[in-house]
């Protein structure tokens, strides 16, 4: 998958979404200090069982489903630590294996309308369309892994996400709204400090959230 992202007013460049990965360390974001557990906010990915856990001041407020790299010998979600280096609503795709491609915002665009991007500008944590709502909706951890390597979400947690971080890049949920209603072109967000921790890794279980801590969530398709 090829998304175009337009960084700041004028630069545009094509980059993969885990199809052909890049490990150059001088562009990376990995940050062996990112934290989840004792930051402000932060987002844990267990691969073993293909669940997400966000993190506010140590503690497990909500977990979700993702779906992750398929086991293809070509495909892998790296793991490690990182932050979010960019915040983007309105992703352009292009596909890499055939010439099809979606707009921004486009209701058949498989990246969704929200991102937030983490391993040089390849990799993200994105929300779907509803073509590709079962991969993160299967019951099994081995049914979600059917990505290229970036993290997929309902669009209801990646929306959930975005908003509770929107302040750390310079933003507010009511204006990644307007962004979407827009639909006109990729908005790129970049963080005003450190950035959101990240910790991609597996673990045998994942953490107990109370459940008056996690919001009721509404079964909502992708905005149309």
């Amino acid at each position: 998958m090829l998304r175009l992202a337009a960084f700041g007013l004028a630069l545009a460049m094509t980059v993969s979404c885990g199809s052909q990965p890049s490990f150059d360390s001088t562009v990376t974001q990995k940050d062996p200090n990112a934290n989840p557990l004792t930051e402000k906010f932060g987002v844990r990915v267990n691969l073993t069982t293909n669940m997400a856990t966000f993190y506010e001041d140590g503690q497990p407020i909500r977990q979700w489903k993702v779906a992750t790299a398929r086991y293809d010998g070509k495909s892998i979600t790296p793991p490690g630590k990182y932050r979010f280096h960019e915040l983007t609503t309105c992703v352009r795709w292009t596909s890499t294996r055939n010439n099809s491609s979606a707009g921004p915002c486009a209701p058949d665009n498989p990246l969704g309308y929200r991102a937030l991007w983490f391993f040089t500008s390849e990799y993200g944590m994105h929300g779907v369309d509803a073509a590709h709502l079962d991969s993160v909706t299967a019951q099994s951890a081995e049914g979600r892994r059917q990505s290229s390597g970036c993290i997929r979400n309902h669009p209801d947690d990646i929306a959930w996400m975005t908003d509770k971080v929107a302040h750390l890049y310079g933003t507010t949920p009511a204006q990644l709204a307007i962004d979407i209603a827009k639909k006109a072109r990729e908005k790129s967000y970049k963080p005003i400090g450190r950035g959101l921790a990240l910790e991609v890794g597996r673990w045998k279980t994942d953490p107990e959230v109370s459940k008056s801590a996690q919001p009721v969530k509404n079964p909502a398709q992708p905005v149309k």
